[in-house]
């Protein structure tokens, strides 16, 4: 089992991402339409005014992109395929390597609609929406493996990217990641440390 789960790193990260954002997008969209048909509806994840669900889903923000529909709707249709994807890198014999490279698109939009928003909650809305922040890790995780995928298979997305392959062969990456979230987090707390 171990050694399934080594050799599936990858993919199974995919898995769990897909299912964890799967989970976020479902309880942002649930308690989107608990508010919409209460007003008065408090969300079970309104902490306080920092951490604060109901606060997000009730701008205007958390209809932007999807013309009146829950934002969070995007992620009800993404993370599905993200698990498919990570199934089939699992337990299909063949990968054409031009579908896996166009695999890295959406992924790649998810990761940088993450961003913006969480830019939006920390500097516009000034609250943060926890399942938003987990969607937001998801994404990022799924981006980040579907890249680093391609990269070890020999079809980076971009060209550029080809000469990473050692790099990334040896993990040296993992780092980068996680200073990536290390930068995230304090990226969204500075406007509340320093009262913005």
């Amino acid at each position: 089992m171990f050694e399934f789960i080594k050799k599936n790193r990858l993919p199974m990260t995919m898995i769990t991402s897909g299912l964890t954002g799967l989970f976020a997008s479902y309880m942002v969209s649930t308690e989107k339409l608990d508010i919409l048909k209460d007003p008065n509806f408090v969300a079970p994840c309104d902490i306080n005014p920092f951490l604060s669900c109901g606060t997000v889903m009730r701008s205007i923000y958390s209809t932007q992109i999807m013309f009146g529909y829950p934002n969070s709707w995007l992620g009800l249709m993404m993370y599905p395929c993200a698990i498919w994807l990570g199934l089939f890198l699992i337990f299909a014999k063949d990968h054409n390597k031009t579908f896996l490279r166009f695999c890295n698109i959406f992924p790649f939009f998810a990761f940088l609609l993450s961003c913006y928003w969480l830019y939006l909650q920390g500097y516009v809305i000034r609250a943060i929406c926890i399942w938003c922040l987990l969607s937001a890790i998801s994404s990022t995780l799924i981006f980040y493996s579907t890249t680093k995928y391609n990269i070890l298979i020999d079809n980076p997305p971009l060209p550029f990217l080809k000469g990473l392959k050692k790099w990334v062969k040896r993990d040296w990456d993992a780092p980068f990641v996680i200073l990536w979230f290390i930068g995230v987090f304090l990226f969204l707390a500075i406007p509340f440390w320093l009262g913005f």
